[in-house]
């Protein structure tokens, strides 16, 4: 069975993919009958229980339960993470496995990416107010939260299919 591992969490609301967004990816992906894990900090709980009570029999909710060392042995068992431009990135490089970053209002070349190979980010582009800053905010400074909402649910899912096959 394919497994993969989601953190949901951020400090910065801005740079959090929408939790709605997270639910459609995890649906699919249940559906098409992957394993998942949740993993975060304490902060991210009530939103990754949120997302495990709809699938509770086919989602692992392990947010808030593990120590940074868990969590790596966790994700080293894993076939994908999928996060936030967060620390989870950092750790599935640790763990060495393919990480698709989700950037909402940040990007890449602010130097915080998942360098391993087989790693990839997913970004909306052309959008006039992104990045809006190097760490984010706790509400979208348009008040339209684009960089988030446009990144779709189906392309998330898609990168994951295709990280997937190929290992």
């Amino acid at each position: 069975s394919r497994i993969v591992t989601i953190a949901t969490g951020s400090v910065w609301e801005t740079k959090k993919y929408p939790v709605k967004s997270y639910k459609e990816v995890c649906d699919v992906l249940v559906l098409e009958g992957y394993g998942l894990v949740l993993i975060g900090g304490k902060a991210d709980a009530s939103e990754a229980e949120s997302i495990a009570e709809r699938n509770p029999e086919s989602i692992l909710n392990l947010t808030g339960k593990l120590s940074i060392p868990e969590s790596v042995w966790i994700l080293k068992r894993t076939d994908v993470l999928v996060t936030n431009d967060s620390a989870p990135t950092h750790l599935g490089v640790t763990a060495d496995i393919p990480v698709i970053t989700l950037y909402c209002s940040t990007v890449p070349g602010f130097g915080f990416y998942p360098y391993n190979s087989g790693s990839r980010f997913l970004s909306v582009r052309d959008i006039p107010c992104k990045p809006c800053g190097i760490h984010g905010y706790r509400e979208c400074p348009e008040k339209h939260f684009r960089c988030g909402t446009e990144l779709l649910p189906k392309t998330v899912f898609e990168n994951i299919e295709q990280m997937c096959t190929k290992s």
